[in-house]
């Protein structure tokens, strides 16, 4: 994941034809240098910051000095350490656990969130980017707007299933 993803999502998601056009003018006329590798070390002082990093195409260790760093690496992408009360709490409960790639939330084909001893939920249930460690392609609305039917479809089965076993426990007995 860590080698391939930077790949992927620069081929799946591509920058705005306006803006790449202009990053590309930036990049030409030498305003912005672009460097490919892994942070190693960052520290800043009152006007600058420091970034040390190894680079991508020969493992060589590199230090800049600029002006400004933005991180546009995304949001945090593994679900253990975003803080979220609700996430928390499932966690310490047992009551969901993170996919094993740690994107998002471990679920079963249907959409269940699955607990520690990997039983699905008949109450707690994912849909879109929290599905991610599962399944890949789930932010678009294509796949939303299928995700949502394949879930409402579900949880009409669990609820069919419930009212059925209701009826069964109270029916009465016959001699």
């Amino acid at each position: 994941m860590r080698h391939v993803r930077p790949y992927w999502d620069a081929h799946r998601h591509r920058v705005a034809p306006e803006a790449g056009e202009r990053l590309s003018d930036l990049i030409r006329e030498g305003r912005i240098q672009v460097h490919g590798g892994r942070l190693t070390n960052y520290r800043e002082d009152e006007s600058h910051a420091t970034v040390s990093y190894r680079r991508r195409r020969d493992g060589r260790s590199e230090e800049l000095r600029v002006g400004r760093v933005i991180n546009c690496t995304g949001p945090e992408a593994d679900w253990r350490r975003i803080d979220n009360s609700l996430l928390t709490s499932l966690f310490a409960q047992r009551l969901a656990r993170p996919d094993p790639l740690f994107l998002g939330l471990d679920v079963d084909p249907d959409g269940s969130v699955l607990n520690d001893q990997l039983v699905p939920s008949q109450r707690l249930f994912a849909i879109g980017p929290i599905r991610k460690g599962k399944l890949w392609e789930t932010t678009a609305v294509p796949e939303l707007r299928q995700q949502a039917s394949n879930l409402a479809e579900h949880i009409v089965r669990i609820m069919s299933a419930e009212r059925t076993a209701v009826e069964a426990s109270t029916a009465p007995l016959r001699s």
